[in-house]
Formats: structure tokens, C-alpha cells, sequence
């Protein structure tokens, strides 16, 4: 995918994500390709979903499951949705911003 298109769907789906779901439930998300994490195969593509991190790293994955539990039915939604305008999304994985760093840890489920 060239870097113009991807910028574009990235645009698209963060757009997307905020009317779908309430303020403050995602942070961000990335659309990543083959070459960008090891489970992504060639020609599929992934959408990186960043939740807002708890304030003790501790927390992270308790975090992750209350924000999955709260946002099921929206996501569900949402990826129903976007997989009807771009297929080769098949692969969501939401992740955890750490305050302040780069390189975020992330969950795949």
C-alpha cells in the first residue's frame, strides 16, 4: 500500500472509530502492514487500536480486559463495518499507550 493511501485509510478509520465509539475510548489507531509485525501475512493488513493507559503499568492488562468488556458491541460494530470497506483488515489488535513513551506494548486478541 503506498504511503499517501495508507495515511488516507488511517485518517478514515480514526474518524471512523470516534463517531462509532464514546470520547476518550480510543486514542489512536494505525493501520499496519505485512513487514510491520510478524502476524500480519503478506497482502492482509492490521488495524492497531491504542486505548488510553492505566496509570500503574501493573494495571495494564486488567485495563485491557475491562476496555475490551465495555466496548465489545462497538467493535464488534466497527469491524463489521470496516471490513466491508477494506477486506484485507481482517487482523485487530488493540494495544496500550504507555504515558509519555514510544514503542508501546501491545495485546493481540
Amino acid at each position: 500500500m503506498e504511503q499517501s493511501g495508507k495515511e488516507q485509510a488511517e485518517r478514515a478509520i480514526n474518524h471512523f472509530l470516534e463517531d462509532m465509539l464514546a470520547a476518550g475510548t480510543v486514542q489512536r489507531a494505525v493501520l499496519l502492514e505485512h513487514g510491520d509485525d510478524p502476524a500480519i501475512a503478506p497482502g492482509q493488513l492490521m488495524i492497531r487500536v491504542f486505548i488510553p493507559a492505566p496509570d500503574l503499568p501493573a494495571d495494564y492488562e486488567r485495563a485491557l480486559a475491562a476496555w475490551q468488556e465495555v466496548n465489545r458491541t462497538g467493535m464488534a460494530e466497527a469491524r463489521r463495518m470496516l471490513s466491508a470497506r477494506l477486506p484485507s483488515a481482517r487482523l485487530w489488535s488493540p494495544a496500550k499507550d504507555k504515558k509519555g513513551k514510544k514503542g508501546n506494548p501491545r495485546v493481540n486478541r
